[in-house]
């Protein structure tokens, strides 16, 4: 388990700072919140994607069921980053990017959940649980 955090932390890492730097960017060409959040996801969410599937989770599902998952997570973290971020920059005298930084380390727990649990499941881990709750043995543990 501790290497899972590990690598995902690693993973994760790799990815906020290809979506930090062009976040920054378009940030300070464009001055768009919403922009620089879209742009800064999508380069990274691939890169994240990847690394996750192949390094963190050894994921052997449909690759295209799992990036469909994986877009849905990152459109709504996206969007509750971005929303998050345009709120607080209007409230707090703190430079747009740290308030970024904050934002998304909140969203970084529900993120190794959301994916672990829902979009990156081993069929190990499925099969466990399926056995678990299955009436026909008579056993509900």
């Amino acid at each position: 388990m501790f290497k899972r955090w590990l690598l995902y932390l690693l993973s994760s890492g790799t990815a906020t700072v290809v979506d930090y730097v062009i976040f920054t960017i378009v940030m300070y060409a464009a001055d768009n919140v919403f922009l620089a959040t879209a742009a800064g996801r999508a380069v990274s969410m691939l890169l994240n994607f990847t690394l996750n599937r192949k390094m963190v989770f050894h994921s052997e599902g449909t690759v295209w069921k799992q990036l469909l998952k994986y877009c849905t997570l990152v459109l709504i973290s996206g969007t509750v980053s971005a929303f998050t971020v345009d709120a607080l920059n209007k409230w707090l005298p703190i430079p747009t990017v740290i308030i970024k930084a904050i934002v998304e380390s909140c969203l970084f727990v529900v993120n190794y959940c959301v994916q672990r649990l829902l979009i990156f499941r081993s069929r190990q881990e499925y099969d466990i649980q399926k056995n678990e709750n299955d009436p026909a043995d008579g056993k509900n543990r």
